[in-house]
């Protein structure tokens, strides 16, 4: 059901305001929408990630937390701090939704997350049933890094059989749809984009056809010979890719 989804992007927090007045702007943010855990775990990074991945974990939090308080808003008319919607990643590094006023409000939703180049995207669902994904990444980025590692010699061929000036586009749409699919099973890329096989990718509609093989079929061989639809947008510099999937349903 689209009324019980929620998606929201930040793209309006620049490298400059990271860094700005001695990097005191984003310690403020980070003080305002965090938990204690997660702040905890904000400023470990310090000693072991990059200053860009700081900035892109930092977003993607807003992002999520943003998405999940509409959804609360919009259907049980509650407005949550951010503090209150904690992101804590499980196992496999899935974000999930922690907080006391899940189990007051009698919901459980659940969130996909991602960031490229200073921007950040998160889609929820109110639905724990659904299994939900998003993928972004810049246009700039240049095919050649990833085909050998995400796609087959079929899926390059569907590439190269595409015109000239929408290869660039499209290697990255189905870059994104394999991304935003590998979340939407709460695996990441953990299990490869190659255990996604793209079997149909529509130009005009920017729908891409997948189905699950190799490591990932493996894991969850009820998929076996389904489909998943992934929809792929392109926004100014930027390639977009979701999906929301029901087990069960057929798409």
């Amino acid at each position: 059901d689209p009324h019980h989804l929620a998606c929201s992007r930040i793209d309006f927090l620049s490298r400059e305001f990271f860094e700005a007045s001695h990097g005191i702007w984003p310690r403020v943010l980070a003080h305002l929408i965090l938990s204690r855990r997660e702040r905890d775990q904000w400023i470990s990074m310090a000693g072991s990630a990059t200053d860009q991945r700081r900035r892109d974990w930092l977003i993607g939090r807003c992002a999520a937390k943003d998405a999940v308080r509409m959804l609360i808003h919009k259907h049980r008319g509650v407005r949550l701090h951010p503090a209150e919607v904690e992101i804590v990643a499980d196992a496999h590094g899935r974000p999930c939704i922690e907080g006391d006023w899940m189990r007051q409000l009698n919901v459980s939703p659940v969130v996909s997350v991602a960031h490229s180049g200073g921007m950040a995207a998160a889609l929820a669902s109110l639905d724990p049933g659904q299994m939900v994904g998003i993928d972004i990444e810049s246009i700039d980025h240049e095919p050649e890094d990833f085909r050998a590692l995400a796609f087959s010699e079929q899926e390059c061929a569907l590439v190269d059989s595409m015109p000239e000036s929408a290869r660039r586009e499209w290697s990255i749409r189905m870059w994104c749809a394999k991304e935003a699919v590998a979340k939407a099973r709460g695996r990441g890329g953990s299990g490869g984009l190659r255990s996604l096989r793209i079997a149909e990718a529509e130009r005009q509609n920017g729908t891409v056809q997948l189905e699950l093989q190799g490591n990932l079929l493996q894991e969850f061989a009820q998929l076996r010979g389904k489909s998943m639809i992934a929809n792929t947008s392109r926004g100014k510099d930027f390639v977009f890719s979701t999906i929301v999937y029901q087990p069960g349903t057929v798409q």
